[in-house]
């Protein structure tokens, strides 16, 4: 496969398929309540019947099932657990690794993946699994294949009408709604500086500027936490996008890349802060 193919091939939320189908745990690691459920692209017309995504309890430390659901069947399962270890893994013709961590608050996973591919090609991603300001679900992906990289945004809502789900999906999520509902809103709280000097820690940097850019809401930042962030080593394209969101009266994000949902954009993310007047 081409290194152009490759990076078309998706990273992020690829995280050692395969897990057997069954009965999962009655509850879940409580850090993931935020993302339990079934979700749909957020792009999807009102009405459309997209496969939905279900994220469902998994045995392991700190683990999740993400249940692909079409026509009342899953038809594809990936499992994630974030308890920082790193995976060996072995698919499509590439062999390597990959992990998931926490975030220190609890409100977000990093994703890392290494792999290097029979025709010698090394693809390697950082990606992101986050809540956006109004509820909904992110999946930041950045990936470098060869000399090319890129990072796309995918977004998905909550399904409010589902359908028939498959039991081993209605029973796993159990009747959690209050416990859902909390983690959603502590998940899309305002952004601190120290969530993003963290991120930019464990993230490359596209990544951070792409959830920052499509991730909504405003933020506070004061002068005294910007200058924190530069000695800390935070690149100045975030910063940048950090001013812009805390005076939207002044500044305007502009995002770029190519249009549509799973399309990768050139690296570096194309995220412009432009003047508002």
């Amino acid at each position: 496969m081409t290194a152009a193919g490759l990076l078309m091939a998706g990273a992020g939320l690829v995280l050692a398929a395969g897990s057997a189908a069954g009965q999962h745990p009655t509850r879940a690691d409580a850090r993931w309540d935020a993302w339990l459920g079934c979700w749909q692209p957020a792009g999807a017309p009102s009405g459309a019947k997209t496969p939905l995504m279900c994220v469902v309890p998994a045995s392991g430390h700190s683990a999740v099932d993400l249940l692909t659901v079409a026509g009342g069947k899953v038809t594809a399962r990936e499992h994630i657990d974030a308890n920082g270890e790193r995976v060996a893994d072995t698919r499509q013709g590439c062999t390597g690794w990959q992990s998931a961590q926490w975030s220190r608050d609890h409100e977000r996973v990093y994703l890392h993946a290494d792999y290097t591919c029979d025709n010698g090609v090394h693809r390697a991603s950082t990606s992101l699994i986050a809540m956006s300001n109004d509820g909904e679900f992110m999946d930041v992906q950045g990936l470098q294949a060869g000399k090319k990289g890129g990072v796309r945004v995918l977004t998905y809502r909550e399904a409010q009408n589902p359908g028939p789900l498959p039991p081993e999906v209605a029973n796993a999520i159990g009747d959690r709604a209050m416990a859902v509902e909390a983690g959603r809103v502590a998940a899309s709280a305002p952004l601190r500086a120290s969530d993003i000097a963290e991120a930019s820690q464990r993230l490359d940097a596209p990544v951070v500027e792409a959830w920052l850019v499509n991730r909504g809401g405003e933020m506070t930042v004061s002068a005294k936490e910007l200058e924190d962030l530069a000695n800390a080593g935070v690149p100045g394209r975030i910063t940048d996008i950090m001013v812009a969101l805390a005076y939207p009266q002044r500044y305007a994000l502009r995002p770029g890349g190519p249009e549509g949902a799973g399309q990768y954009a050139s690296a570096p993310t194309a995220s412009q802060v432009v003047s508002a007047a």
